[in-house]
């Protein structure tokens, strides 16, 4: 069940970044609640994050 949830988790963040799911990996926490994910070049940051991004 884990992995079905996590491969949901990663799908659900790379949407959310507007980014492939090729581009968004789990880092730690596979079979733990506390995930710590890896997002690759994000073209957006989702609104609920309350996160400004700085003009390049």
């Amino acid at each position: 069940m884990e992995g079905k949830a996590n491969a949901h988790l990663l799908a659900f963040l790379g949407k959310a970044f507007g980014v492939a799911k090729s581009l968004v990996s789990l880092e730690s926490g596979e079979l733990n609640r506390q995930k710590r994910v890896r997002i690759r070049r994000p073209t957006r940051l989702p609104e609920e994050l309350g996160i400004t991004a700085r003009p390049a």
